[in-house]
């Protein structure tokens, strides 16, 4: 259950990320510090929502990171 829950975490900070990086500064035009800071304001509500453990917080950020990684690599050209 614990694996499950980081995993879930790991994709929800990954496609935030990627939505805040890639899609909203590119297509719909954003500023950039206004991704960066719709990204940082929403990973940190969900870390105060979630009442888990620091470190799985810390895995799942990593995880998270990893994940962008592979959707950079797989979805933008």
């Amino acid at each position: 259950m614990l694996f499950i829950r980081i995993i879930l975490y790991s994709f929800v900070i990954s496609i935030m990320l990627f939505l805040t990086t890639i899609v909203l500064p590119d297509y719909l035009g954003f500023n950039e510090r206004i991704s960066r800071w719709i990204f940082i304001i929403t990973v940190f509500v969900i870390f105060l929502i979630f009442k888990e453990k620091w470190w799985i917080k810390v895995i799942s950020a990593f995880l998270g990171l990893l994940f962008f990684i592979v959707y950079i690599v797989l979805f933008v050209p």
